[in-house]
């Protein structure tokens, strides 16, 4: 059995690429899915900065 903690905390801002966000709520946590990552970026975020996903091109 695992145990997982996750906290919720406010950052004054994020920069992806050219995309900037204020007052960005983060959820730092110990996370294992049998694979190395550095974070996960949501689909909320990826909404507020207007990215648009084209599914028809991925692979």
């Amino acid at each position: 059995m695992s145990t997982s903690y996750i906290y919720t905390k406010y950052i004054d801002n994020i920069t992806i690429g050219d995309a900037f966000i204020k007052d960005f709520q983060v959820e730092i946590g110990n996370m294992v899915y049998g694979m190395v990552m550095h974070g996960i970026v949501g689909f909320n975020s990826l909404k507020t900065v207007g990215v648009k996903i084209d599914a028809g091109e991925s692979e």
